[in-house]
């Protein structure tokens, strides 16, 4: 790209305007999701979005370029045979690319249309016809044009030359497609594995972890002496950001190996890497990361032993509507599994006083909590051992 910097006409590579684009779309997208969802769960979600759109717009740059180049590979053993069936006609090598250059060659054709007009401005052929190679941006037609040009210059039989190029060329082309086409299983295998890795997940998090019956959880506490008591529970909603990350891992190395493998190329790796990691970002967004307060406090009442003294730290969840007993009661009831019992407990909300939200953000009282914004609240289920149940909201 030219452009003209201070009365002087510069050339610019293609990619700075699409890089200064991408700097643009990223800084403007940034500053919405700082903007507008800072301190809520879905931050992590749209802010990975946002990297992923960044990351969208110069990879569509670059296969756009691989692809091109490509198909200018698959052209050019073409071009070349017609350049030696018009040069064996009786013409110069310079009016048989005049000739060649009317017809359709694809992506291939401004590049040989260039190389002709450089030719008919008296270009020396030798320049021009490297400038071809190197615009055409395939280091395999660079290398083969090296080899024509020490035929024209050694005086040797052009024509065949051009064939034998072509043929090779043909040739490699025919052995890096059977070579994809031997390995594309492997790519579907990469991503039935990623796939499968999702839907454990959800298992893992979404079914099988809230059947689980509770256990009291103790805080990490260290005594003068050094030594450690208790330990302290994950919440829920950060275990499954961590498992989001790992699963963005995976589709990194997975689309980089399926693309290197499967394709021969890192463009091409990179294209699954992002496929993969929009697909584990919508996947956790929609059907794993969304956690209902209301449906964890009742299935974990669901399974609590009443009958003992004991308190169970949920940690802290995004509260988006009011929580209240009746809502708890209906969850409880409507379980109907194996640990839902304490249908008729007594439960009751109670605002600890360490609450900072309470009373101006939240008011909380036994009959629930009501909230006038969204906001994070923590929770603490505590069996009173008498058959009632407390509901400690910080």
């Amino acid at each position: 790209m030219r452009i003209k910097i201070l009365g002087r006409v510069r050339e610019i590579p293609d990619y700075v305007p699409v890089l200064l684009l991408d700097a643009v779309v990223f800084a403007v997208l940034f500053y919405l999701v700082n903007h507008y969802y800072a301190g809520t769960p879905y931050y992590s979600t749209l802010l990975a979005l946002v990297i992923f759109v960044a990351l969208l717009i110069p990879f569509l740059y670059a296969y756009n370029n691989y692809r091109k180049i490509r198909e200018r590979e698959k052209y050019f053993p073409q071009f070349l045979k017609d350049i030696a069936d018009v040069y064996r006609s009786g013409m110069s090598l310079v009016q048989a690319i005049y000739q060649v250059s009317k017809q359709n060659y694809g992506e291939l054709t401004p590049q040989i249309k260039k190389l002709a007009v450089r030719l008919s401005w008296g270009v020396p052929f030798e320049e021009a016809f490297r400038l071809f190679a190197k615009e055409t941006g395939s280091p395999l037609i660079e290398g083969a044009t090296l080899i024509i040009l020490e035929a024209f210059s050694s005086g040797g039989n052009v024509a065949d030359v051009l064939e034998t190029v072509a043929e090779d060329i043909r040739r490699l082309r025919t052995l890096q497609e059977e070579r994809r086409s031997r390995f594309s299983p492997f790519i579907g295998t990469m991503y039935t594995v990623f796939l499968i890795s999702i839907g454990l997940s959800y298992v893992l998090l979404n079914v099988l972890l809230p059947e689980m019956p509770v256990l009291p959880s103790l805080s990490l506490s260290f005594t003068p002496g050094g030594t450690a008591s208790g330990a302290a529970s994950i919440p829920e909603y950060s275990l499954k950001v961590i498992f989001l990350h790992l699963l963005l891992i995976q589709a990194l190395v997975s689309g980089l190996l399926a693309g290197i493998v499967g394709e021969g190329s890192w463009t091409a790796g990179l294209k699954h890497a992002l496929i993969m990691g929009f697909i584990a970002l919508i996947a956790f967004h929609l059907f794993i990361l969304p956690v209902d307060p209301a449906e964890r406090l009742a299935g974990t009442i669901a399974k609590l032993p009443t009958t003992l003294t004991m308190s169970v730290d949920l940690g802290r969840y995004y509260v988006e509507k009011n929580i209240t007993v009746d809502e708890i009661r209906e969850i409880i009831a409507s379980r109907g599994n194996v640990f839902a019992r304490n249908t008729d407990v007594d439960i009751r909300f109670e605002a600890d006083p360490q609450c900072e939200a309470c009373g101006s953000l939240v008011e909380v009282n036994a009959e629930g909590v009501f909230i006038r914004e969204p906001l994070y609240l923590s929770f603490r289920v505590m069996s009173n051992g008498d058959g009632s149940v407390t509901i400690s909201v910080r």
